[in-house]
């Protein structure tokens, strides 16, 4: 998987604001660190959403994650969109998820 390879630990299990502790097949599927999680919301085995929550606060969790959604956009030719600033950042080129991380996570 793209986010193990990249230094991210798998989660197993999430606590969502007005859901409650989720476990098991009722957690979405989420990578990250004690800082940050790259959470993704499937639908009939398809991906549906991906959303970052948290902080990097270390160097090494902006790496791991630069690292990460790099990987992923190269990959997948994905975009990443800050809804609360009406912008989006190219995730297959460095710069632009380097900013994305910086401004957004």
């Amino acid at each position: 998987m793209i986010m193990t390879k990249s230094g991210l630990e798998k989660i197993n299990q999430f606590h969502m604001q007005s859901i409650g502790l989720l476990q098991g097949d009722n957690a979405p599927l989420g990578f990250g660190t004690n800082n940050f999680a790259v959470i993704c919301d499937k639908q009939n085995q398809l991906l549906k959403n991906i959303w970052v929550t948290g902080h990097t606060i270390t160097p090494d969790d902006i790496e791991k994650l630069t690292d990460a959604l790099l990987s992923f956009g190269q990959s997948y030719n994905f975009l990443a969109v800050n809804w609360f600033q009406a912008r989006y950042y190219n995730l297959v080129e460095r710069q632009s998820v380097e900013e994305f991380v910086k401004t957004s996570c």
